[in-house]
């Protein structure tokens, strides 16, 4: 019995008569005997080593049913849905071509939508920007993090402010941690005789504050460690220099003074005056030895 329903189009109806598929399969009691049989036959088979050849052919026997059917009930549910299917073709073709036109004039539109979008992003900025600076907060506005549901004509206002707030409260304490940890950071860079700067660029970076102090202890001490080397270094060049040339070297700097002149004196003096003479010769860095 053939059904009847309206599609609907600007307030105009236009009937569709149709009927379910029907399918008369008289001999199915048959076919389901012949699938009891092969399930009678062989679902208490054990299967044993000797009987592998055997097994395979029942498999395949098995198979055959088994795909057989599935190919002619496709073959059968693809006539019966025919009908169907010609009818979804010829509505899908018909809205393809709303699609397209839907397309052509929401093009042009989106335009102006844009246009209405941005004069309200930046009236909302302007908005984000006044909110901020009430509540202590500066910021480049470019940074704020902004959701362009904000944007959308339909947004309510109170949701909208109190996202706002929501977002600035969460600036506002990571701005609070952030400088804390600056703080310590630059102390104890301080502290160590470092820079402060690249310790803070590794924290910028995404490196947490343990990590950039563990940072700033190893760099101090290797500092300390190099800074002992090239004194221990200088000292042992200039001993060096000493031992193997005639020259005078400044004791700090090792820059060549002049020449060494190896002579003997003999003095006559009191106590006093030779312990006015070994000063002169110690804070002139002259040599001096005591020969008998």
């Amino acid at each position: 019995m053939k059904k009847t329903k309206e599609l609907v189009l600007d307030n105009q109806q236009y009937k569709v008569n149709f009927q379910s598929a029907d399918i008369d399969f008289p001999d199915y009691q048959q076919l389901e005997e012949q699938v009891k049989q092969l399930e009678d036959k062989f679902s208490n088979l054990v299967i044993s080593p000797d009987d592998y050849d055997f097994a395979k052919d029942v498999k395949a026997e098995i198979n055959k049913y088994k795909n057989s059917l599935t190919k002619h009930k496709n073959e059968i549910i693809k006539e019966a849905n025919k009908p169907v299917n010609e009818f979804d073709d010829e509505i899908k073709s018909l809205t393809k071509r709303l699609a397209k036109l839907y397309k052509y004039i929401n093009d042009q539109t989106k335009v102006f939508d844009e246009k209405k979008r941005s004069a309200r992003k930046e009236l909302r900025l302007k908005q984000i920007e006044k909110m901020c600076k009430e509540a202590g907060l500066e910021i480049d506005i470019s940074e704020f993090p902004y959701d362009s549901k904000w944007s959308n004509t339909n947004a309510s206002e109170k949701a909208f402010e109190s996202a706002v707030n929501k977002e600035i409260s969460l600036l506002l304490e990571k701005k609070k941690y952030y400088q804390a940890n600056l703080t310590a950071i630059t102390k104890t860079a301080s502290k160590l005789g470092l820079s402060a700067n690249p310790f803070i660029q590794l924290f910028d970076d995404g490196h947490d504050l343990n990590s950039v102090m563990n940072m700033m202890g190893a760099e101090q001490k290797a500092v300390a460690l190099n800074v002992s080397k090239k004194i221990a270094k200088r000292h042992e060049e200039q001993a060096r220099m000493q031992k193997t040339s005639s020259k005078a070297y400044d004791p700090e700097t090792g820059e060549v003074k002049g020449d060494v002149f190896n002579f003997k004196l003999e003095f006559s003096a009191t106590k006093e005056q030779v312990k006015q003479l070994t000063e002169f010769l110690k804070h002139n860095n002259i040599s001096a030895k005591r020969v008998d």
